[in-house]
Order: structure tokens, then C-alpha cells, then sequence
């Protein structure tokens, strides 16, 4: 796998997770599991973070 393929596989894998914790905290709020929701939100921040994080390193390297 070359640089370019990881960092595209990573930038499609933070997108993901930041989707599927962002699902799992607004699933939580709506069954009353406040402080899980707030766990699985601040996860999902980090991904959402790091996805643009690594956009930006390609948006650099072009």
C-alpha cells in the first residue's frame, strides 16, 4: 500500500467512525443514556477531527 492509498484509506476511516459515534450518541440522548451520549459525541469529535486533519495533509500535498 503505497503513502497516498493509507492516507485516503484513513481519511474514508475517520469519516466513518466520526458517523457511526455520532449515530450511537443521538441512539443514547434518545434513550435517556446521557452520559454515554456525551462519551460517544466527544469520540466522535475526535474522528470529525481527525478527518479534517488528514483532508487538510492532502489538501497540502496537491
Amino acid at each position: 500500500m503505497t503513502y497516498a492509498e493509507a492516507l485516503m484509506h484513513a481519511i474514508k476511516e475517520s469519516q466513518h467512525m466520526a458517523a457511526v459515534y455520532h449515530k450511537d450518541a443521538v441512539r443514547c440522548r434518545e434513550e435517556g443514556r446521557h452520559e454515554m451520549a456525551c462519551l460517544y459525541q466527544r469520540w466522535s469529535a475526535k474522528y470529525a477531527d481527525m478527518h479534517l486533519a488528514l483532508r487538510g495533509v492532502t489538501m497540502e500535498a496537491a
